[in-house]
């Protein structure tokens, strides 16, 4: 079966996260603390210092973030294999200071080259400040299942909606359920849709017929059940193509 990525443009909640120990983080900012003292100084050797530990700040922090995420383990075809390029790829970092610096760094440390002036390394030093701060989130807190609704209703009820799991422990595989319009589903392939493994699904008039004589008619006719008797509820796996993937865990990893 295939799903309409229509589904992505929904409203997103967060449905859980798992919590992680503050003190993950803090290393990152105590050898940046050491550069800021090392750029303190005077000296040239200093500032040569100060920048390659600017970079170990960042390189601490991004090994970190593939430890806690095991980011090439999404199982999305050609995705780069350069952990600083997949966090571009999935749209975590933008990578255009971070590979100055990081060419700085090799400069100084590899080519003997003079180190930047002092206003250039309080610029870099800045950066990595903020590098680190715009990670924290993702090293504090990591999303695991997400709520979309469509909630077109004047009470804001969502009869059409989707659980999805997602995370890291779940080999990156995406598991889901929830209602949709019939128009959302295809048993034929279509660009860009999802490539679903159902494990479950039936229609509305199928599971209304199965509930009467255990629900009362009230509480068969609550929200979150379809609206149409050819409403569909699917359960199973999101499994490709490589481009929707790629959105669906860029939605994971941007929900902070």
């Amino acid at each position: 079966m295939w799903l309409s990525p229509e589904i992505l443009n929904w409203r997103v909640s967060i449905g859980a996260y798992v919590e992680h120990d503050r003190k993950l983080g803090a290393r990152s900012y105590e050898i940046w603390a050491h550069a800021e003292k090392l750029f303190a100084q005077a000296l040239d050797d200093y500032r040569v210092n100060g920048i390659t530990t600017l970079w170990r700040a960042i390189d601490h922090r991004i090994r970190l973030l593939e430890r806690i995420y095991l980011l090439k383990s999404i199982p999305i075809k050609d995705k780069p294999n350069d952990t600083l390029n997949l966090l571009e790829y999935l749209g975590i970092v933008r990578p255009l200071m971070l590979q100055k610096l990081k060419e700085v760094r090799n400069a100084v440390e590899h080519e003997d080259a003079s180190p930047p002036s002092p206003e250039d390394c309080n610029v870099l030093r800045e950066f990595t400040w903020y590098f680190l701060r715009s990670t924290d989130g993702m090293v504090q807190r990591m999303t695991t299942h997400l709520l979309l609704e469509l909630t077109d209703t004047p009470n804001g009820d969502a009869d059409y909606w989707f659980d999805i799991d997602n995370a890291p422990f779940m080999s990156w595989i995406p598991r889901f359920s929830g209602w949709v319009m019939p128009m959302l589903v295809s048993d034929q392939p279509k660009e860009n849709w999802f490539n679903v493994k159902v494990k479950h699904t039936e229609t509305r008039d199928v599971l209304v017929l199965r509930l009467k004589g255990h629900e009362d008619e009230e509480s068969i006719g609550e929200p979150g059940r379809g609206r149409h008797p050819e409403d569909i509820y699917i359960r199973g796996e999101i499994r490709g193509p490589s481009d929707s993937l790629k959105k669906l865990s860029k939605l994971f990893l941007g929900i902070i």
